[in-house]
């Protein structure tokens, strides 16, 4: 009782819209159906679990002078269903997330470069085994950078912080 099969698709489409600029659009969709082997402490199994998921992603990107930008929206939705009728259970998993994120580098000198970015994530989540059948949670990060390489490209150094917060709460600055 170990059988899968899946199947997939993977789309991207790039659009040059300037010299400088480009737009780009990715699909990916999945489905995946497997039998759960039997465990050390059973010896028959009859689970299965069936995933499936849509990720979708847009990107604009560009450079001028001493610039480049990233700008990228994006949406996932995954379900997850187990069933095992030995147990006669069924347990029904559902998310979504949808991720919204800027990043701009800025070169001044041949050996430095500063990085800076915002994301912010909406994360919902749906299972009917808790009592509030759905959650959601929002994040907001904040990130920026400064980097070093030298000009035989035998070095380099990054210097990296990040703040992210929630509903519930600020989370510690992650220095790196």
């Amino acid at each position: 009782h170990a059988l899968f099969s899946q199947w997939g698709l993977l789309f991207e489409n790039y659009l040059k819209i300037k010299a400088n600029q480009q737009l780009a659009v990715r699909f990916w969709g999945q489905n995946n159906d497997r039998q759960i082997p039997a465990t050390l402490t059973t010896s028959r199994s009859q689970a299965t679990q069936e995933d499936r998921f849509i990720r979708t992603l847009l990107t604009w990107s560009g450079y001028k002078n001493d610039y480049d930008w990233k700008v990228q929206s994006g949406f996932s939705k995954e379900t997850l269903f187990f069933k095992d009728d030995a147990v006669n259970l069924e347990s029904l998993s559902k998310s979504s997330t949808l991720m919204q994120e800027a990043e701009l580098n800025w070169r001044p000198l041949t050996n430095f470069s500063f990085q800076a970015g915002v994301q912010y994530q909406y994360i919902s989540g749906e299972t009917e085994n808790y009592e509030e059948e759905q959650h959601n949670q929002q994040r907001l990060s904040l990130l920026g950078s400064v980097k070093y390489q030298d000009t035989a490209g035998k070095l380099e150094s990054r210097l990296s912080i990040r703040q992210e917060f929630t509903e519930y709460g600020t989370a510690p600055i992650v220095p790196t």
